[in-house]
């Protein structure tokens, strides 16, 4: 079936379904209930960017229809809360009672393997001769894997616009000439024939990011979700790719080696797009490392500037600071930039050089100056647990934040994603004690390396501490009371979130006293003693009331008093 030539065909019906990316419920055992909070989603940019690119290049002859079920259970959820259980008959019913010619299976990461195998046994067993596609993070790092366990019919590796719709070109015997000219090749997947696995290698990524259209949000109820969720933002991405090798970093398997960018005019049309059409007065841009180009990003920036927006405002999840000048600074804060995330990942120069972050710390430390002027919120994020790692640089990463000062900062204990440099390392070193397993493919989760200087234990209470001290308790805004309602706002959209976290709430409770209101800090306080009737929370929390020295444990521990001692007695 050839396309472009003026024929008329009846339209194949393409079902996407994003999985949750929730832990399998059986396995939501966490034994530290500080990492653990309620599940809360986000419109999938993955999705909408498939969803658009299906109906661009596809849209005479396919029928798209995206179902993310994390956002769809959440805006069913008359508190928004998700039973994670629930999530098993919400997919087998969506899947069940869906009419389709083809489904695509979505993941974000490895360890939503098991909802990818159920969701793609469901498939079978409802539409037994339907062609069934995985992607993602799942198949991307294990596409051998992913197959043999899942059976899916064809598995997408990496970037997937292109290879998704080379698949089901194939599939439907469509040959589309304007399609295949703009993007040659034959995509990147894997497939079975004769019972055998077959892998399709050609360069499928986009150079000419242009051409992916703007994400279909209209697919997938975003106007819902805005005028529900209290954080009202979507994510953006402006480019793909990260030019540096890092040893621990996996993202070069998605986006390959090298970064490709998106036009500045692209990104603001987007944005024009985003805020005029759905009322998004919030992006998050979502790149590795979106100031590379300095000309593009401060064109993006003054655009922005220039069309002089009511209310909005943007964010970054982090971007490299080794390429930031000062100007670029002045730009962000014009255009109203909301924070900055600055990922350092280690503190001494030695460990920079060892994970080949190299980044200069001096120059971190500027750039955190420059920002620090104008009293933008600064986000730090770290990595401990390299196995080359003594416990004096850990400490030393510690001392180094704790030296910035910054208003957040993020912790992760580090994880050996397979394909990555660092895995490599950690094999052929002894540093493994067996084969990491797919559920343990979690920031949350410790993954076993051995023969290192420093425990696990250690890792955990450092990560906690520091969590708690510099995000909560010590938290550098409270000492500023013209930054106390910026604060609040913050802490208050996480109680959603975090309902079981002791912590946030004496936080709360000590802010709210701050700006005056007793009423509302008491209940905040009475709130927290309620929460230590539970062993768990106590277990969790309890040992954080000895310190005396920090001025919201006072607080709270001198109002409370004879309820506290109650409870913990």
């Amino acid at each position: 079936m050839k396309m472009n030539e003026g024929n008329k065909i009846s339209k194949k019906k393409v079902l996407i379904v994003k999985v949750p990316q929730c832990s399998f419920p059986m396995l939501n055992n966490s034994d530290d209930i500080t990492v653990v909070g309620r599940f809360n989603p986000r419109p999938s940019l993955a999705l909408g960017y498939l969803g658009g690119f299906l109906k661009k290049y596809g849209g005479e002859y396919l029928d798209v229809v995206l179902k993310d079920l994390n956002v769809d259970a959440y805006l069913d959820s008359p508190s928004g809360e998700i039973d994670s259980s629930s999530l098993i008959k919400r997919l087998d019913l969506e899947i069940t009672n869906a009419e389709y010619d083809v489904i695509g299976i979505s993941s974000v990461f490895v360890n939503n393997h098991r909802w990818v195998k159920l969701a793609v046994e469901c498939a079978r067993r409802c539409n037994p001769k339907k062609p069934i596609i995985i992607g993602g993070g799942y198949p991307t790092l294990y596409p051998e894997t992913a197959m043999q366990e899942t059976m899916a019919d064809y598995g997408v590796i990496g970037e997937g616009e292109v290879s998704l719709l080379k698949i089901i070109n194939k599939i439907f015997s469509v040959e589309n000439q304007e399609f295949n000219k703009l993007f040659p090749g034959s995509g990147q997947y894997l497939y079975w024939e004769l019972e055998k696995l077959k892998k399709v290698v050609s360069n499928s990524l986009i150079d000419n990011l242009d051409l992916i259209p703007f994400p279909e949000w209209d697919l997938l109820n975003v106007r819902e979700f805005i005028s529900k969720h209290p954080e009202k933002s979507i994510y953006c991405l402006t480019s793909r790719g990260c030019p540096f090798k890092c040893i621990y970093c996996s993202t070069f398997m998605a986006w390959g080696r090298s970064v490709r960018n998106r036009s500045a005019e692209d990104v603001l049309n987007e944005i024009d797009w985003t805020y005029k059409h759905f009322g998004i007065k919030h992006i998050n841009f979502v790149d590795d490392n979106m100031i590379i180009d300095r000309n593009r990003i401060n064109n993006i920036l003054q655009g922005i500037i220039d069309r002089n927006y009511n209310d909005f405002s943007w964010s970054a999840s982090g971007f490299t600071i080794s390429s930031l000048k000062k100007d670029t600074v002045d730009l962000m804060v014009k255009s109203k930039i909301t924070r900055v995330t600055i990922p350092v990942e280690v503190g001494t120069p030695e460990m920079q050089k060892i994970i080949k972050k190299n980044l200069d710390l001096e120059k971190v430390k500027e750039a955190y100056k420059w920002f620090e002027e104008y009293e933008i919120p600064i986000r730090l994020t770290i990595m401990i647990g390299f196995p080359m790692e003594t416990e004096d640089q850990v400490n030393s990463t510690i001392d180094f934040v704790k030296r910035l000062r910054p208003q957040e900062v993020h912790i992760n204990i580090v994880t050996p994603w397979p394909g990555t440099e660092l895995y490599e390392y950690a094999v052929k070193h002894n540093k493994l004690d067996r084969e990491i397993e797919l559920d343990e493919l979690d920031h949350h989760k410790d993954v076993g390396f051995v023969n290192v200087e420093w425990s696990y234990d250690q890792l955990r209470e450092i990560k906690s501490d520091m969590n708690i001290f510099v995000n909560f308790l010590n938290n550098r805004e409270l000492r500023d009371p013209k930054n106390h309602k910026r604060l609040l706002r913050k802490w208050q959209s996480f109680e959603f979130g975090l309902p079981d976290h002791a912590v946030l709430f004496i936080s709360l409770g000590y802010l709210t006293g701050l700006m005056g209101d007793k009423s509302k800090s008491c209940e905040y306080y009475e709130k927290v003693v309620s929460l230590f009737k539970k062993k768990t929370i106590r277990d969790a929390y309890a040992d954080y009331l000895k310190w005396d020295d920090v001025p919201a444990i006072h607080d709270f521990k001198s109002i409370m008093g004879n309820s506290l001692t109650q409870v913990l007695n």
